[in-house]
C-alpha cells in the first residue's frame, strides 16, 4: 500500500549529499519519526504530500493509522525550521471539496504556512480506475480564492495535461 511520502529537495545539502541537485530524495513518512528527526537537520527545504485529512488517511493509502504517521510528521516538518511546502493533490473521486477545505483548515491551525492544491494528473498514475473516472476538478480560482487567506503563500496548480 502506498504510505505518505516527504520529498526532500538536497538543493543546498548540508554536511551529508542525500541527492543530485535537481533530484528529489523520497522518504517514506517514518512510523515514529525517528527518520525523519535524522534527516531535516541535512536538507533546506521539503516537500511533503498531505493526502486527505488525517482521520480519513487509510482511505487514500489502504494503511491503518497512516494518518497517525502523517500528523506526526507534519509536525515534525513545521517544528524543525526547515523551509517547506505542504500540497495535496486533488481526485474529486477521493477527496470532495469539503474533505479539502478541512484539511486547509487543519494544516493552517497545525502551523503550515505554505500549502498548494494540485489537479490530480494521469500521466504516471498506475490506478486504471482513477485514471478512467475524473469527473472536472472543483478547484476552481473561487474555491482557491476562500482557501488563501488561511497561508502565507498558496498556489492552485492546475493539471496541464488529461490524455
Amino acid at each position: 500500500y502506498p504510505r505518505p511520502h516527504l520529498q526532500v529537495g538536497a538543493r543546498n545539502p548540508k554536511p551529508l549529499e542525500l541527492a543530485a541537485p535537481e533530484e528529489p530524495l523520497e522518504l517514506p513518512a517514518p512510523r515514529v519519526g525517528r527518520t525523519l528527526q535524522e534527516v531535516l537537520p541535512l536538507v533546506d527545504w521539503i516537500g511533503f504530500d498531505v493526502k486527505a485529512p488525517f482521520d480519513a488517511y487509510p482511505l487514500i493509502t489502504g494503511t491503518l493509522d497512516s494518518g497517525i504517521d502523517a500528523r506526526a510528521s507534519t509536525r515534525l516538518v513545521i517544528e524543525s525550521g526547515v523551509a517547506h511546502e505542504f500540497r495535496t493533490t486533488v481526485h474529486p473521486r477521493q477527496l470532495s471539496a469539503l474533505a479539502v477545505r478541512r484539511l486547509a483548515d487543519d494544516l493552517a491551525r497545525s502551523g503550515v504556512r505554505h500549502y498548494a492544491l494540485q489537479e490530480f494528473r494521469a500521466q504516471g498514475c498506475a490506478n486504471a480506475a482513477l485514471v478512467n473516472d475524473r469527473p472536472p476538478s472543483f478547484l476552481t480560482e473561487h474555491f482557491g480564492a476562500a482557501i488563501a487567506p488561511c497561508f502565507a503563500s498558496f498556489e492552485l496548480r492546475r493539471a496541464t495535461q488529461r490524455p
